[in-house]
C-alpha cells in the first residue's frame, strides 16, 4: 500500500491510497497523514480509493483515526471500487464521513 498526501487547489488535502488498505498500512498511513496534517491546514481532506483494492476493518480504524486526528475537519471519503463503497455502506460511514 502505497500513500500519496498533495493539496488540491480548491484547499482540500488528498490523501491516495494505493493497494490494499489494511494494517499493514497503519505505520505509513499515520506517518503520511501525521506530517502533512501537522504541515499544512486544510478546509477539507480527501482520502481517495480509486486505486485500493481491498479495505478490512484495520483500515476503518485508520479512518476514524484520521477523523479524530483531524478535529473537525471535513472528510470525503472517495470510493471508484464498488467493494469498497459496499464496505463503507455495511459500516455505515456515511453518519461519520461524506461519501462519493
Amino acid at each position: 500500500m502505497n500513500v500519496i498526501a498533495r493539496n488540491a487547489a480548491n484547499g482540500a488535502t488528498v490523501f491516495m491510497i494505493k493497494g490494499p488498505f489494511t494494517q499493514d498500512a497503519y505505520r505509513e498511513f499515520r506517518t503520511q497523514t501525521s506530517s502533512f496534517l501537522a504541515d499544512h491546514s486544510p478546509s477539507r481532506i480527501v482520502v481517495d480509493f480509486s486505486e485500493a483494492d481491498y479495505v478490512d476493518s484495520a483500515g476503518l480504524g485508520m479512518l476514524l483515526s484520521l477523523r479524530d486526528r483531524a478535529a473537525g475537519v471535513p472528510i470525503t471519503l472517495q470510493a471508484a471500487n464498488p467493494a469498497i463503497s459496499k464496505v463503507f455502506e455495511i459500516a455505515n460511514l456515511k453518519k461519520l464521513f461524506h461519501i462519493n
